[in-house]
């Protein structure tokens, strides 16, 4: 996974159950939750996007 949330974000956002933004704001500011819940996977193409 590419450790930059460029358009990796959009699978990221697909299959985890925490919302992304909170996320983001947790480990900006505290209060990131102990786990997070990965369900299953995502797979796109270029094609896709447009």
């Amino acid at each position: 996974m590419n450790a930059r949330p460029t358009t990796s974000i959009i699978c990221i956002a697909r299959v985890i159950r925490e919302e992304i933004g909170e996320l983001i704001m947790g480990a900006r500011f505290g209060g990131m939750p102990k786990e997070v819940h990965v369900e299953g996977e995502y797979v796109f193409r270029k094609e896709d996007l447009s």
